[in-house]
Order: C-alpha cells, then structure tokens, then sequence
C-alpha cells in the first residue's frame, strides 16, 4: 500500500499507523526508506501514530490530541522536553 502511495510521488504523503502490522525491524526500515524518499522528492509527510516513542525518533514536529482536540504542538524535542499540556506531560 505504501509503495502504491509513493509511487506517484505526491506533493505530501499522509498516512495512518503505516507500519502497525510489521515487526520493529521491518517498521524502521520503512520508515528510513519514507524518510529518505521524502527528503530526496521534496515533499512533506503527515504519518499518524500513537507510538510516542516512535514518534520522538522520526518525527521533527509533532502534533498532540486529546479526545479529538489539539492540545499541544510544535518541535518533537521542545514538546517532549517541556510539555506544556498534562496529556502530554502523561505520554
């Protein structure tokens, strides 16, 4: 499914938990290759997860919500380090 996305080398690349049904081995190769594609084609990627901790290694902003509701956003490394909202604080 990844590959059929990628393949027409869109402008952003959005997708939900894309790597929940494989292995972390296989996961983080995955996610290297997504990486990789989007700095080489110049294009942003919008990638949903729950995993914090995967979060935290992949992402360079991150985007926190609760019950539907944004509650905390901005760069992966000054949110986590000073969460500012309790959600986050919790994570």
């Amino acid at each position: 499914m990844i590959a059929m996305a990628i393949a027409r080398k869109p402008e952003l690349f959005d997708a939900d938990e894309p790597t929940t049904a494989v292995d972390v081995t296989i996961q983080a190769k995955i996610l290297k290759l997504l990486k990789a594609f989007a700095a080489r084609n110049g294009h942003g990627d919008i990638i949903h997860y729950h995993d914090l901790t995967l979060v935290k290694r992949l992402a360079d902003r991150v985007v926190v919500m609760n019950a539907g509701e944004v509650v905390e956003q901005g760069a992966v490394a000054d949110v986590f380090a000073q969460p500012k909202h309790p959600y986050t604080a919790k994570c």
